[in-house]
């Protein structure tokens, strides 16, 4: 898989919400732990280091040593049934998953799946406003006490950059896309050696875009604007994105694609658009969505486009 290419990007920050940037630090912070260090995250433990900057603690195993990631992802061995028991928990209905949970063996035995869902669950939750931020019944079931908040000064826990009405049924999407898009990445053969989070922000929007096309969960579209706030407008329904160019459609008099076949793989509502099939694939139609917004926003903001 190509990554992203970045030469192109903007100084200035088209869609970043200043008043919500310690959003922007708690992914970063996330993504620094579980990908740039390969360490699972301690939620017990304050979020905030010595030097008062967003780092989440390392979660350790009985014998104080760093539990890595890629094991929380892929299980020790990598085998395929511990993807499939990840997956089991996120669609298990509650009932089922609760009385599963009074069996200690069970619990034991599959600790490490409970607690890689309570990552995900934390960072789906993230950018949604009035939802809390934190590892939901999944922590509670690994047995995690969330303490991450306890240093970060004012911070909100409900406090996002979306709001977005999720049923139950959605929320399997979307975790289920989260932990697709973080599978992929961290198994991506020949993975390059990152060497920041940035590097890693913008290998991922790649994966982002093309992990699950069959999967239209709207988390698709926050992540796309957590790891490229420049380029992706913080609006996480793909509808919202359609009515907002809609609601533009006279600043586009002047509006010419350029890249069109980039675009049409890297367009998040192409993804929700299925004209038809071909050789047993759902065919979608690009709409050139993301490059629509930015250029509205740019004639909003007075950017010449000469």
């Amino acid at each position: 898989m190509e990554t992203t290419n970045t030469n192109n990007i903007r100084s200035f920050q088209r869609f970043f919400d200043e008043d919500r940037e310690v959003v922007y630090n708690l992914f970063d912070a996330f993504i620094a732990k579980t990908i740039l260090e390969g360490k699972a995250i301690d939620f017990s433990k304050s979020a905030v280091d010595y030097y008062g900057q967003v780092e989440f603690a390392t979660l350790e195993d009985e014998n104080g040593q760093p539990i890595l990631f890629s094991e929380l992802l892929c299980g020790k061995k990598g085998a395929g049934d511990y993807k499939k028991c990840v997956e089991y928990i996120i669609n298990a209905p509650a009932a089922v998953l609760r009385e599963l949970l009074k069996n200690a063996d069970w619990k034991a035995a599959h600790k490490g799946e409970l607690v890689l869902v309570a990552h995900l669950h934390w960072l789906w939750s993230l950018g949604l406003s009035g939802v809390k931020t934190s590892c939901g019944k999944f922590g509670k079931y690994a047995d995690i006490k969330e303490d991450w908040t306890g240093a970060l000064n004012a911070y909100n826990l409900e406090d996002g950059l979306w709001y977005a009405h999720i049923s139950a049924m959605g929320l399997k999407k979307e975790l289920l896309l989260v932990y697709s898009i973080l599978h992929r990445f961290m198994t991506w053969p020949n993975k390059p050696e990152f060497k920041s989070v940035d590097e890693i922000k913008f290998a991922m929007v790649d994966f982002v875009f093309k992990t699950r096309i069959d999967l239209n969960a709207p988390v698709r579209n926050g992540l796309l604007h957590l790891c490229n706030p420049d380029k992706y407008i913080n609006i996480y329904d793909y509808e919202m994105k359609m009515e907002w160019i809609e609601h533009h459609s006279s600043l586009q008099r002047y509006y010419k694609s350029s890249e069109f076949s980039m675009l049409q793989e890297q367009d998040s509502v192409y993804y929700s658009k299925r004209i038809g099939r071909a050789d047993e694939n759902i065919v979608y139609r690009a709409e050139r969505t993301e490059d629509k917004i930015r250029y509205i926003m740019d004639r909003l903001c007075g950017v010449d486009m000469g």
